[in-house]
Formats: structure tokens, sequence, C-alpha cells
């Protein structure tokens, strides 16, 4: 084990042509991905961050970042080289309060990348003042996970103690200041229930989200929550059988067939719902007891790519590139949502799953 890097800045700048042109990941793109910072510390059981810390405990700082004239560095290069209209940064959290940083970064941006920009945060940090800055520097998306709807799993389950009073106040703040809002949620978690799932939906229609994914949990190894629900008995380890998109069905043993059919159609009709709030009671009382279907999946793309397009993400890409995009996520959108191919190759299924629209 080596000692984490300190200076993240002692780094080269990364070689995107290694992504670009070798990769599903699109360097003809309008919308690329940068990172600003390294780790993560908070404790969600169903995620790596928390076995990570534990390996490199006593090796270093978790959490770096790099300086604001690095990542505006990085991005002026990519532009120079490589279509631009929208950033999205992907850490985990991008900032997590109104520090120095995030000054210097909300009055150089402006100035010298002057896009729309995408970031990812949680509702128990966001502040007004944080607000303030971040849609100042051009900050059009804030994306905050809601992950459970019901404070109790939320809280005890995945770790995340925040209410639902926090949830709601941090998206109506975004709202308050014409930033869109971008969340996910996890659905088919062990021991929990339809009812519970649904939970999630109307958490996500009380904060007025632009966009929702309702993600199935799938028990990775070496996760807290991976390990305790297969030692619960939950899940029957095989996970060579396991579908490569956790959108697609509960590979859990603890629900019925009826219980994961209904849990596949919320997963696309809960998106339907929040963008189509007024189908909240078709969808929960009539359509999620139907099979599922192609034509669920097909609404489900519909919504996806007029929220992406419209609100999420701002692209300026010609017509024949948004068709070839429309097209490309929607093959994507039904691997995602259809038993894979026993013998599909892992080139092709990273090519299936790709990055979609949300790489466009």
């Amino acid at each position: 084990m080596r000692d984490l890097l300190e200076d993240l800045d002692s780094l080269p700048f990364p070689d995107y042509d290694l992504l670009y042109q070798s990769t599903p990941m699109m360097g003809h793109s309008y919308l690329k991905s940068f990172m600003v910072s390294r780790g993560c510390p908070y404790p969600c059981t169903y995620c790596f961050n928390h076995a990570w810390k534990k390996i490199y405990h006593g090796h270093g700082r978790i959490v770096r970042r790099h300086s604001v004239d690095y990542v505006l560095e990085d991005i002026e290069r990519v532009r120079a080289k490589w279509p631009l209209s929208t950033v999205k940064f992907y850490d985990d959290i991008f900032t997590y309060r109104a520090d120095d940083w995030l000054e210097e970064f909300s009055r150089k941006y402006k100035k010298r990348i002057g896009l729309p920009f995408f970031i990812l945060t949680r509702c128990d940090l966001l502040t007004e003042d944080m607000v303030k800055l971040l849609k100042d520097a051009g900050c059009r998306t804030i994306s905050m996970s809601i992950e459970a709807g019901n404070p109790e799993i939320r809280g005890e389950l995945l770790k995340r103690p925040m209410t639902n009073q926090q949830i709601i106040n941090a998206h109506l703040l975004c709202e308050k200041y014409s930033i869109h809002t971008f969340t996910n949620c996890i659905i088919g978690l062990p021991g929990t229930t339809i009812a519970h799932d649904i939970e999630s939906l109307d958490l996500c229609l009380k904060c007025k989200v632009d966009w929702g994914e309702f993600l199935q949990f799938h028990p990775y190894p070496n996760t807290e929550l991976g390990d305790w629900t297969i030692a619960s008995g939950y899940y029957n380890v095989d996970y060579d059988k396991m579908h490569t998109s956790y959108q697609y069905a509960s590979p859990l043993n603890c629900f019925s067939r009826k219980e994961i059919n209904m849990q596949r159609n919320l997963a696309v009709l809960g998106a339907v719902a929040v963008v189509l709030p007024w189908a909240r009671n078709l969808i929960v009382k009539v359509l999620l007891h139907f099979p599922m279907n192609t034509a669920f999946t097909f609404a489900y793309h519909i919504a996806k790519m007029y929220a992406l397009r419209r609100k999420i993400y701002v692209t300026k890409a010609p017509f024949m590139e948004s068709m070839r995009i429309f097209m490309r996520s929607l093959r994507q959108d039904i691997f995602r949502h259809t038993p894979e191919e026993p013998e599909m190759d892992y080139r092709r299924k990273a090519e299936r799953v790709g990055e979609g629209v949300t790489g466009s």
C-alpha cells in the first residue's frame, strides 16, 4: 500500500485521447465529464467508498482536491480539441461548503469557461450561500440523491441520516434559484416492500425534481450492505449471472415474481411520473401491476430524453448528431431493462451500457 497522493496538482493532465478516440465515451459529444477531487468521507453502505477508506486508513487524507486553476486548465485543454457545450463534474461531492475554493471557482469559472455545468452534492450539505456561488458561476443542475424515501431505511440501512424535510428544503432551494435537480433512488432494498419504493417516488414529487432514476439494489461484494444482504440469505451468490446494469430486475431472492415485476415497472414508470406528476396515481394504482413491457421502457426513454436534453444538460449537437444520440441511447435503455445475452463478451457489454444520453 502506498500513501495517498496529497498534491493532486502534481499529476499530469489526463490523456483524453485514450478515452475519446478508443472507447464509447464519445469524443464528439458536447457534454464531457471532469473530476476536481478524490475521496468521499461518508459511510453509505451500498457504496464502495466506506470499504476504500478502510483500505487506505492511515495512508493520508481521504478527501483531496485540485486547485481551481488546475481544474479550469483541464477544461480549457479539452475544449481546445473537442466539442464542449456543457461541463459535468462527476465528483461524489463537488463542494462541502461555501469556502474559499468555491468562491475562487465561482469567480474564475464564469470568466475563463462560461459554460453551464452539472455537479453532485448532498441535501444535508447544501446551503443558500453555496447555491448563490454555484448559480453565479453558471451551475445549471445539481444532483442530490434521495436513495430512500423512508427515513428509517435511509438512516439505518443506508447510513444516510438526513430528514425528509432537509431533502425537500435542499431541492426547493435549487428551485428558488432556477437550478434544475436530478436525483437517484434505490428500489428493491433487502427487507423492503413496494410500498417503501413508492415512498421514494412520492418524496421525489414533493421535491419537484426535474429528473429521477429508480435503480435496483445490487449486492456488490465487500460493500457493507452487499455483505449483510448475503449473510442474511437474501442473495444466492452468483456474480456471473448478475446483470451488467442495475436498472434491470432485482437479483435478490426475497421478492416474489409479482414484486419483481412491480419493481421493474417502477424503475421506468417512476421516472415518467417525475416528468409528468399528474400520472402518479395511474402509474402507482394501475400500470405497476401490468406485465413489464417494451412500451413502458420506450415511455421511460422519451421522458428521459426530454428531461435530460431540455433541463438537465444543455447541448448544441447538430440535428443528425442528436438523432444518433437518441437511437444509441434507446438501444442502451432497452439493454438495461431486458435480460442479457449469455454469451455477450465484456467489450460488447461496455459498448451497450456505455454513457448513453448522459454522455451526449
